[in-house]
């Protein structure tokens, strides 16, 4: 699948390739359209966020999205 990550503070998201994650059987795989980013997403590349957790990345950014459910084999 494609996403947006972030591989360092301050630098520019990277879209790539990776793998379809696995899910458990109380959670949904959603097949997403279209993802916006959001203030959260800018600061967190900004590095606003890291006095209060220093997030290692590469990370997936992107948690404003609109999509439809689908099987983990789609």
């Amino acid at each position: 699948m494609k996403a947006a990550r972030m591989h360092e503070y301050g630098k520019p998201l990277v879209l790539e390739d990776i793998p379809v994650p696995d899910i458990a059987e109380d959670e949904v795989l959603v097949q997403v359209k279209a993802c916006g980013m959001c203030r959260s997403d800018v600061q967190l590349i900004d590095g606003y966020f890291r006095p209060y957790g220093d997030l290692k990345p590469p990370l997936t950014l992107g948690h404003e999205i609109t999509g439809s459910a689908c099987s983990a084999t789609n």
